[in-house]
Formats: C-alpha cells, sequence, structure tokens
C-alpha cells in the first residue's frame, strides 16, 4: 500500500460548478421560505375598502391594486389579542377564505354602542367603561373631512368668518394673513361649516351616504401657525392663537375643548372635568417668533388630547360612562382664531373618528343594548363603518329542504324571499344562494338557486342569553326559553317540540349561582382558533411601503 497522496479530482466544468452551488442555496432558501410562511410571515393583499382608511383597497386605484401587508403568523403564540388589533382570520361562514379586520371586542365581555364609542364591562353589575383607541391607532384611523388648508377657494367654501370686522385678513400663496394693525380689529375668528361632521363611508361619492343621522362629535382640528413681531417693534410678542371645539353647543351638555398659544408664553389649554365643570391647565411649552408650529386640538373616546409638532404634549379624560341618551344629538362646532396677533397660518385641516354603529335595523347584532362576546371569541369590524361586512351582520341561516337534508349558508349571501332586483328576476320562484356549492344537490350549480316547493324552512339563528356563573363557567340557553323569576333566580326551559315554544323546566339557576349575565347577539363571532395573524406592516404599492399598521 503506498503512502502517496492520492491525485485530486478534477475541477467541475465552470458552468456545472455554478448551477450545483447555486442549486443548494435555491433549495436551502426554498425551504427556508415555506418554514417562514408556514409558522412566522406571511404576505396577503387587501382586495375591498372594508378597511380604508387604514388600508386601502383594489377599488381605491386598480392600477396598481390593493395594498400588500405582512402578517405575523407567531404573534399570539407568545400573547392575547388586543383591543383594535388589526387581524387576518378564517371567515367563519367560509374557512376557506382569509379575511381582515379591527378587533374592538374580547373574549368574555359585555360591549355595546354608544354616541359612537364603544363601552365595554366584564360583569353585568360592573358599570360600562368606555374603550378608548391609543393615539398611534386613533392617528391612523382619522376619516379626512377637510384637506384644503388655506387655498383660497376651499378655505371660503367651508370655513365661515364668525368675527365681526373683514378687514384684519387676507388669503394670499395658500396661506391665511391675520393683522393686528391700529384701526383693524383685534379679533379674527373662522367658523367650519359642518355639513361633512356625519357618518359617511370613506368614498363620499357612494348614492345615499349622507342621509345617516348621526353626528360625529370626536373631530380632530389642525393648523401650523407662525407668530409675526408687532408693527414697529420686533422684539414685542403680543397676542394669541385658538383652536376650540364645542360639543352639544346650545344645550345643557355643552362642552368646550380649547388650546391656546402665546409666544413667550405657556400654552394655555382648557377642557371639560369628569365632573363636567370647566378645567384649565398651562403647559411647560412655549412658541417662538417667526418660528412655525404644527397644532392640533384631537378630541376622541372621552379625552382631549393636544398635539405640538405632532408630539403629544397633554392628554386629559373628561368621560367614561356612556354619555346620556340625548346627548350628542348637535353637530359639534370648529373654530379657529387669532386675537391682537400678526400671523401666519397654513395647513388648517379637519378629520373625524370612526363612529361604531349597527348599520341596518334587522341586522342581528342589537342596536339599543349590549351584547356578551362568549369565551375565546372576538368581534371584528372594518375601519369603514358603513362599507363593511363584519362581525356585527355575519349570521348563518339553515336551509332545510322537503328530503330532509339542510345546509348552512352565510345570510347575506342568500335570497329566500321575491325581490324586484335582477338577480332576482333571472330565477323567479327560486331562492338563491349567491356562491357555488359543491357538497348539495340541491344546489343549481348553473343558476345557483333552488325552487321554493323544494324547500321546508329557512331559519336563522335565534337570540340566546350568557349566563357566567360564580364558582366558573358559563350557561348559554335560548333567550325565548328564560324566564326570570321574582327572588332573582332563573327558571331556564326546554323547548316544546311539537309547539317550538316553552316546555319543560330543565334547569333552575339561583340569584346567588349567577355573577352576570346578558344576550349573545346571534352573529357569528371569530374563534381564537380561527385567528392566522396580525398584521404589522404595508409592504407595497410604492408610496405605502414599509408602513407599520397601527
Amino acid at each position: 500500500m503506498s503512502d502517496s497522496a492520492q491525485p485530486a479530482p478534477a475541477p467541475l466544468p465552470g458552468p456545472v460548478r455554478w448551477i450545483k452551488e447555486n442549486f443548494e442555496a435555491v433549495v436551502v432558501a426554498f425551504i427556508m421560505a415555506l418554514v417562514i410562511r408556514c409558522f412566522s410571515l406571511e404576505v396577503f393583499k387587501i382586495p375591498t375598502a372594508s378597511m380604508e382608511p387604514t388600508l386601502l383597497g383594489d377599488a381605491r386605484d386598480r392600477s396598481r391594486g390593493g395594498d400588500r401587508i405582512m402578517v405575523n403568523k407567531f404573534a399570539y403564540e407568545v400573547r392575547d389579542v388586543q383591543r383594535y388589533d388589526i387581524l387576518v382570520f378564517k371567515f367563519p361562514l367560509d374557512l376557506s377564505r382569509n379575511f381582515i379586520k379591527r378587533c374592538v371586542g374580547l373574549p368574555d365581555e359585555e360591549l355595546a354602542f354608544r354616541g359612537g364609542d364603544i363601552y365595554t364591562r366584564k360583569k353585568a353589575t360592573d358599570p360600562f367603561v368606555l374603550a378608548r383607541k391609543p393615539l398611534p391607532v386613533q392617528e391612523n384611523v382619522w376619516i379626512p373631512v377637510y384637506t384644503g388648508g388655506c387655498d383660497a377657494a376651499a378655505f371660503r367654501e367651508r370655513w365661515k368668518e364668525a368675527s365681526k370686522e373683514k378687514d384684519n385678513w387676507e388669503l394670499y400663496q395658500g396661506a391665511l394673513r391675520t393683522f393686528a394693525s391700529p384701526g383693524k380689529s383685534p379679533e379674527t375668528r373662522f367658523a367650519f361649516v359642518p355639513e361633512d361632521l356625519v357618518v359617511y363611508d370613506v368614498d363620499r361619492d357612494r348614492p345615499g351616504i349622507r342621509d345617516n343621522p348621526h353626528p360625529v362629535s370626536d373631530l380632530r382640528i389642525g393648523a401650523r401657525v407662525e407668530f409675526l413681531p408687532a408693527p414697529g417693534d420686533a422684539l414685542a410678542p403680543r397676542g394669541e392663537f385658538d383652536l376650540t371645539l364645542r360639543h352639544d353647543e346650545g344645550t345643557p351638555h355643552e362642552r368646550v375643548f380649547r388650546v391656546v398659544l402665546r409666544p413667550g408664553a405657556p400654552v394655555r389649554v382648557e377642557h371639560p372635568a369628569p365632573d363636567g365643570t370647566p378645567a384649565l391647565a398651562e403647559l411647560p411649552h412655549t412658541v417662538r417668533l417667526q418660528t412655525p408650529v404644527d397644532v392640533a386640538l384631537l378630541v376622541y373616546d372621552g379625552a382631549m388630547t393636544v398635539l405640538l409638532d405632532g408630539r403629544p404634549v397633554h392628554d386629559a379624560v373628561w368621560r367614561t360612562a356612556p354619555p346620556p341618551a340625548d346627548a350628542g344629538l348637535v353637530a359639534a362646532r370648529l373654530s379657529f382664531g387669532t386675537r391682537h396677533a400678526d400671523t401666519v397660518i397654513r395647513n388648517v385641516s379637519v378629520a373625524r373618528d370612526l363612529y361604531y354603529f349597527v348599520m341596518n335595523d334587522d341586522d342581528p347584532f342589537p342596536p339599543d343594548r349590549p351584547v356578551r362576546i362568549p369565551p375565546d371569541c372576538h368581534l371584528l369590524v372594518g375601519d369603514n363603518i358603513r362599507n363593511s361586512h363584519d362581525g356585527r351582520a355575519w349570521q348563518r341561516v339553515e336551509v332545510e329542504f322537503i328530503d330532509g337534508t339542510s345546509v348552512f349558508w352565510d345570510r347575506n349571501l342568500f335570497l329566500g324571499e321575491p325581490r324586484g332586483d335582477d338577480l332576482a328576476r333571472s330565477a323567479p320562484d327560486c331562492a338563491l344562494f349567491l356562491k357555488k356549492s359543491d357538497t348539495n344537490p340541491h344546489v343549481n350549480e348553473v343558476g345557483w338557486a333552488v325552487p321554493h316547493r323544494l324547500i321546508r324552512s329557512i331559519r336563522k339563528p335565534r337570540p340566546r342569553h350568557q349566563f357566567t356563573l360564580a364558582g366558573g363557567g358559563v350557561v348559554v340557553w335560548d333567550s325565548d326559553l328564560v324566564r326570570p323569576l321574582p327572588n332573582g333566580a332563573f327558571a331556564l326551559h326546554e323547548r316544546d317540540r311539537a309547539t317550538g315554544g316553552l316546555g319543560a323546566l330543565r334547569r333552575t339557576l339561583a340569584a346567588g349561582e349567577v355573577a352576570g349575565y346578558g344576550p349573545v347577539a346571534p352573529v357569528t363571532w371569530v374563534e381564537r382558533k380561527h385567528i392566522v395573524g396580525k398584521a404589522f406592516a404595508i409592504w407595497w404599492p410604492p408610496g405605502r411601503w414599509f408602513r407599520l399598521i397601527r
């Protein structure tokens, strides 16, 4: 046996070596991509406008399509879902489809919409508390109402002069100039024409969007202000500028919110205290002459926030409980103005908050009472409140056929009664299923229609009550089979098979057994197991990429 070294193998030809090395790299990268997609990150496209203004759908700009977002599929393995998170999830009425909405209701709590805001409580005996949005979320969901700045045409259309004199201001080159010269009026004030301070779809061109009766009082007003030296004395600052918002003006519930800027002096704010009395505060912040400052007054979710150059400098809560029934019926009034001040004002803007409400009278989510969300379930709603098919209305219908078989269908995709639109006229005397089904022979795959004579019944889910037991656990029962007893107990009955009404007594819950109870809306909630992940960033199209999703 020889100890001499073996000759080295001949090197592979250049192209073969390149293919071998890169093929291995591609295979490894492909496997890693599959692992990341399955367990960590996934990209989704936004097809509809239901999450505007936060996320844009295809209809906003068809040339480049809707936003592409990145979703963290691992987020809820290490923490619970938080209120106002934006989630991707399996649509509970069709698990083959992915939906994206904002979480507004958490498991095992009671929730109510009041005055456009969300109120929650854990027990029926607890007071309702306003569920305030975090500031980063709020700044993402403002819906623009006025963005014309101080452009002459836009400004004159939407802002009405509220001061008596008209000789102390002018519009030029996209700015509003106010004067404090001798002989001129000391005050200049402009009030916003509030025709748009009502609930409407993000797309204002949709017909019928201005007939909603809900005035919106949660608003944002902002401007860029620069104080100029007083005439004849460059070192003598004077005057003031303010942003003002009034809730329920002229009623017993009137509330005033104001931020006042004065050159060389502390910023002053005015807002109502929780007991309704006015509260004043001076902030350790000042503005300087000839230095523009961006100021914004935000009133939302029972609180007031002041921003200077985009940073919060004051935050005060003025309401946590639901408003009185007769509050919020008058549109809020916005104004801004100066007094004894030479200023240049630019970038005037107004935006309104989301207004949560039940859109249709026949929606299963009750407009006049709270509902209890079952354990391990969530209520998800789109940001585009008037144009979102979401948890307020998801509901199954059960269609039973004469041969004893039945099928469950999305109520919003089922036309069981005659209608006058073209879709119904295309198949008269038929119930229409607006989605193909490959599993039920009674559904016509061609016309998606079933003759009424083949249908025995169409049933919607019954309203139910949930009882939280003092010793732990819950009991859910059909509401029409629950009877309250004089001693605070509840009698739970069976359903009579012959009549469908009240049957024999099944169980009695003593007053001491019940820690809380409330109606469960007959909607289809999103269960924890159907949540895919948390949306956290937009990566496409250009101009919106790498924006964090709040």
